[in-house]
């Protein structure tokens, strides 16, 4: 047995199972976690749920089976996802957008299967090196990627945008484009895709904004929260390697080397995200580690004297991000303004499980039930509460609330549950992390290239990345325990996701699931060979079945899908083919009958076709609200898409001069009314509908509409100000205001 920081032989030996386990652990952090609900993350759901099938076949082939006893924590977590299962059938049961909630199904399973897993993968020592180190590794090569980003990626892409927006209108007013700028808008459009030409003249001010005002590094996840999450989490980890690792002779050259290389892209690129939250979360986390190691030692003075270093060393860091355009005083003035979005973000998420509190929404269902609550001059139409408890709850209902709180509770006191500090070092090859990198980007490359037609260089870049830290930091021979950094990277977790949002993406459940495996202490267990035979047998079959059941209603279906409706979108607004874009539409909704996106496209290509015709076609208006009826029937609870069947039969009356089709849509604007009671524009359509019809009813709607308009104005949300012409036509319907 040897301690931290004592001299360690380098091993040549490859565990070939670390390696498949570590590449599909490191897999959930190449991609964009937060669209997991839209299916974009199921092939790495399928292959969990294919390696815990394997493993399940190997353990009875072998006669053995797991080599740990269950615990109080296991059962909570557990309970946890069995929680999300059976939400997630009542949705599919009933009512709801069943897709998301079928996605999430799959990946909520998938991580049943990562815990189970890595339970046993964590259970000796290498174990434990391996997933620590891989993911710090993985983080340092993201943090890269990410600086990169501020300060060259975001730059480009604001030109591209506004280049190809410009492109575009320019084509769609009838003017030639040169063979130069026909060439640059077919790369344009490769690059960036379809969708953003079909955003209405609100939505896509909404996204030029976005794209021309964001610069905080996102790595390879959507969001820099996200981000932020696992940076702040490999920070801590990192700290407590290098602690570990002491100053003895010789290994102040290999200190310096890998916080350079390590420890500094990590803590310039988690400034950058500007996340204040994960700020708090790793600041704390930090401080509680260092406690951990040198409290007792040091004593108070030096501590103090050690904390006032280190601020001071933070401010010049900031000091010269900030000249450097890294960030600016809004990080700190700002914070006010933060924290009230989120108790409002609260707020509502309370609503929605006042009305839910039993069995929760849904997994993925969570966004369309909150605008129901949503405040009046709320900022954003978020996708989670932004904090972890508020997310259970209202997703998955009381079951799910409980179990989370006894996870954290047992995991924060563990009752001598948690690893030895002195527990044994072991060596681990290097060439078991170059692998299992090598696994990971490969996994993320074919996916890309098989399902999603294309290919991303970055994914290249980060295994490069990865593979030269490896050969030059050297960390990876370092001695550390991993119980001490464990309990402050877990803290810190549970702290940032207090108000952060994260919980249900695999991704950060994912890293939870590390966190709390690595704070338990490992323990053996034996069966006899009939016990054994059994349980691998019965875990055999549960994954075999669960990942061919995710085969067939998940991956399968939402990639053919999502294949033909990128197909289909190319034949629309690029090469005007629009028969092609039909048949490629009408397919993706056979292939796919849950999903509502297919049937959205559908209405929209038959509406734009009514519209081409002079609004004269009514078979074409028809299609259009058919196909739009069918979206809305698989997402019942989407005020948008009841707002667009409501603006198009408005279209249609004042076209054709029918009271019927004015009616029909009061009727659907009074409907998503009441999914989406504080939404401006809504309100806004909704009096001009009602002035057609009634200008008595239409009234306090307009002054309704008016206020909300004025609360948003007052709170700087320009993405969901009302145009002028808009405001003033509201004014008219209102009236001249009440004399005081």
């Amino acid at each position: 047995m040897s301690r931290p920081g004592s001299p360690q032989t380098v091993s040549h030996r490859v565990d070939s199972w670390a390696v498949i386990l570590l590449g599909a652990f490191l897999s959930r952090f190449l991609v964009a976690t937060e669209g997991t609900s839209d299916g974009h993350t199921l092939w790495i759901a399928q292959l969990w749920l294919l390696l815990a099938a394997a493993r399940g076949w190997w353990h009875w082939r072998n006669g053995t089976t797991f080599g740990f006893r269950w615990n109080r924590i296991d059962f909570a977590c557990g309970a946890l996802v069995a929680a999300h299962l059976g939400s997630a059938g009542i949705v599919l049961a009933t009512q709801g957008q069943k897709r998301a909630a079928l996605n999430l199904f799959w990946e909520w399973s998938s991580l049943a299967a990562t815990y189970l897993l890595l339970k046993e993968a964590l259970n000796a020592p290498p174990g434990r090196r391996v997933f620590v180190m891989g993911t710090v590794l993985l983080a340092a090569t993201l943090s890269s990627l990410g600086l990169w980003q501020q300060f060259v990626w975001y730059p480009q892409q604001s030109r591209e945008v506004t280049e190809f927006f410009e492109l575009h209108d320019k084509r769609e007013l009838g003017a030639p484009l040169s063979p130069v700028e026909r060439t640059r808008f077919d790369e344009l459009l490769k690059s960036h895709g379809s969708a953003p030409l079909s955003l209405d003249e609100q939505g896509r001010a909404a996204f030029l904004s976005r794209v021309r005002d964001s610069r905080e590094p996102i790595g390879r996840f959507a969001l820099a929260n996200s981000f932020a999450t696992l940076l702040g989490i490999s920070g801590i980890l990192f700290l407590g390697i290098s602690i570990d690792q002491g100053n003895g002779a010789g290994r102040r050259r290999s200190q310096v080397i890998g916080w350079l290389l390590v420890g500094l892209p990590i803590l310039l690129c988690l400034i950058l995200t500007k996340s204040r939250t994960a700020y708090l979360a790793t600041a704390i986390g930090s401080a509680i580690l260092l406690l951990q190691h040198w409290g007792g030692r040091w004593g108070w003075r030096r501590i103090f004297t050690i904390s006032a270093v280190a601020v001071v060393c933070m401010a010049t860091l900031l000091g010269v991000l900030s000249v450097a355009g890294g960030i600016d005083k809004e990080v700190l003035t700002e914070a006010p303004k933060s924290l009230q979005y989120r108790l409002e973000y609260w707020q509502g998420a309370w609503g929605v499980i006042a009305d839910h509190a039993w069995t929760g929404v849904g997994p993925g269902n969570f966004r369309q039930h909150y605008m129901q609550h949503k405040l009046a001059g709320s900022s954003e139409e978020v996708m989670d509460p932004h904090n972890l408890f508020l997310d259970v709850w209202a997703n998955a209902g009381m079951v799910a609330f409980l179990a989370l709180c006894g996870i954290v509770a047992f995991s924060v006191w563990p009752r001598g549950e948690t690893i030895d500090a002195t527990e044994p070092q072991a060596t681990v090859s290097p060439f078991t992390f170059a692998l299992g990198m090598t696994v990971s980007a490969g996994l993320v490359f074919l996916e890309q290239l098989l399902l999603e037609g294309h290919t991303d260089l970055q994914v290249f870049g980060v295994w490069i990345g990865a593979v030269i830290l490896i050969a030059f930091t050297r960390i990876w021979q370092w001695p550390f325990s991993t119980g001490g950094m464990a309990c402050a990277a877990l803290l810190s977790l549970w702290i940032g996701l207090l108000a952060a949002g994260g919980i249900a993406m695999p991704a950060i459940s994912q890293l939870a699931i590390l966190l709390i495996l690595l704070r338990t202490q490992p323990t053996g267990e034996t069966s006899t060979e009939n016990v054994a035979s059994r349980r691998s047998l019965v875990m055999m079959s549960v994954f075999g079945v669960a990942a061919l059941g995710c085969l067939l209603t998940g991956l399968r279906p939402v990639a053919e899908a999502s294949q033909l409706v990128a197909l289909g979108r190319t034949e629309m607004f690029q090469n005007r083919r629009w028969k092609n874009a039909h048949e490629n539409f009408s397919l993706a909704a056979k292939r796919d009958p849950w999903d509502p996106e297919p049937h959205l496209y559908l209405a929209e290509l038959s509406h734009w076709l009514w519209e081409q015709s002079g609004k004269k076609d009514e078979l074409d208006f028809q299609a259009a609200v058919e196909s739009l009826k069918q979206s809305i029937e698989r997402d019942p609870f989407a005020a948008k898409r009841y707002q667009l069947l409501g603006r198009w039969w408005a279209e249609h009356g004042q076209a054709t001069s029918d009271a019927n089709s004015f009616q029909r849509s009061v009727d659907a604007f009074d409907h998503a009314a009441t999914l989406y009671p504080n939404f401006a524009s809504l309100q806004a359509e909704r009096a001009l509908a009602h002035s057609q019809i009634d200008s008595q009813s239409a009234q306090p709607i307009a002054e309704f509409a008016l206020q909300l308009d004025s609360l948003n104005r007052e709170r700087g949300h320009t993405d969901k100000q009302l145009p002028k012409e808009t405001v003033a036509e509201l004014q008219r319907i209102a009236g001249p205001p009440e004399a005081p």
